[in-house]
């Protein structure tokens, strides 16, 4: 199982079935990326909550979320912000992202969606969001159509994806693995020592060497710009000087190896 995988259910089930029905296969995903030895499973959550946000599909899942979700400890359907921030405390990324929606629409599901009988909600300290809030919230998107290009036949993939609906799905999922790989080698924060006599050309053929092993001078070319550009100098004047500490810029084919 991995992030991929659980966006593709997601978002598949919303597109297909709608979005009750996603936000039941989230939970579904929450609870088995969880079940991941380590810290592996809060990695591949942080990565579904940073693409659904991408899509757009968050906001609405956190509605259903919080529908059958007691997030005040009361099970009485209603919270505020101060509920909110309690709830999400010690919780895994995605179910924390999920609560950071629903405190940035805070007060539009009270002001748009607010439904408090004959009162306002802000008479005799009626502050909080209730579940007729959320039902009213959730009846507002009921007949949202979602489209992410996924178990569609494939002529009518192919006709969206010539009149420009979508994105093909294959270079969005390639796109979000790149970003986790590059997001990986950050972390990593690999450094390169300066040497006697380099410049950022024989910095960069040394790394791309010991990284990738032959290497055509075009890709020494590229990266040393590239290298100059990260550390925030520039590669025709400054002058390296041995000892020198320099960050690497992501190094595409060695990341993507060690993350298969």
């Amino acid at each position: 199982m991995s992030a991929k995988e659980a966006v593709m259910r997601i978002e598949s089930a919303a597109q297909n079935q709608g979005i009750e029905e996603a936000a039941t296969v989230m939970r579904e995903q929450i609870t088995e990326l969880q079940s991941m030895p380590g810290g592996q499973g809060d990695e591949q959550l942080a990565m579904v909550a940073k693409q659904l946000q991408r899509d757009g599909l968050l906001p609405d899942l956190a509605i259903h979320f919080a529908l059958t979700e007691d997030l005040n400890g009361k099970n009485d359907g209603t919270f505020d912000t101060e509920d909110l921030y309690q709830y999400q405390s010690g919780k895994d990324p995605l179910t924390r992202a999920i609560t950071e929606n629903l405190i940035a629409n805070y007060e539009n599901l009270r002001n748009e969606h607010g439904d408090a009988g004959i009162l306002p909600q802000d008479w005799f300290g009626l502050h909080w969001v209730t579940k007729n809030d959320l039902k009213n919230a959730a009846e507002d998107i009921s007949t949202k159509r979602y489209d992410f290009g996924i178990d569609l036949p494939e002529d009518e993939q192919t006709r969206l994806k010539d009149n420009g609906f979508f994105p093909d799905i294959q270079d969005r999922l390639n796109k979000m693995m790149q970003q986790y790989a590059e997001h990986q080698w950050q972390q990593k924060n690999p450094e390169a020592e300066v040497q006697p006599g380099d410049g950022f050309d024989r910095v960069s053929r040394r790394e791309l060497q010991q990284r990738l092993g032959n290497v055509t001078e075009a890709q020494v070319q590229e990266y040393s710009r590239r290298l100059a550009e990260y550390n925030k100098m520039d590669r025709d004047s400054t002058v390296l000087q041995p000892g020198q500490r320099l960050r690497l810029p992501y190094i595409e084919e060695q990341v993507a190896a060690q993350t298969h």
